[in-house]
């Protein structure tokens, strides 16, 4: 169930990241609530509002929590595994 859900919120914060110019793969792996609030407050790097550079670094901080979180729910997801 918990994988399920995972994969769920996953699949939900790929495909805004892809929407808002961040990578879907990390994205991905920053499954669960916490990685979709955090995607939901990122800004839109499409926007034309941004300059091309401004645009990129936002891009490099975005993937950079998503990463971060990702890392976190695998280790967080093993954990569960080994515990059980």
């Amino acid at each position: 169930m918990t994988l399920v859900f995972l994969a769920f919120f996953g699949v939900i914060n790929a495909a805004i990241a892809k929407r808002k110019g961040y990578n879907a793969v990390i994205w991905f792996f920053a499954a669960g609530v916490i990685g979709l609030i955090f995607i939901l407050f990122l800004p839109d790097t499409n926007n034309k509002k941004y300059s091309p550079e401004k645009a990129k670094d936002w891009v490099g901080i975005g993937n950079k929590i998503g990463g971060s979180i990702g890392c976190i729910a695998i280790i967080f997801f093993i954990f569960l595994i080994w515990i059980a």
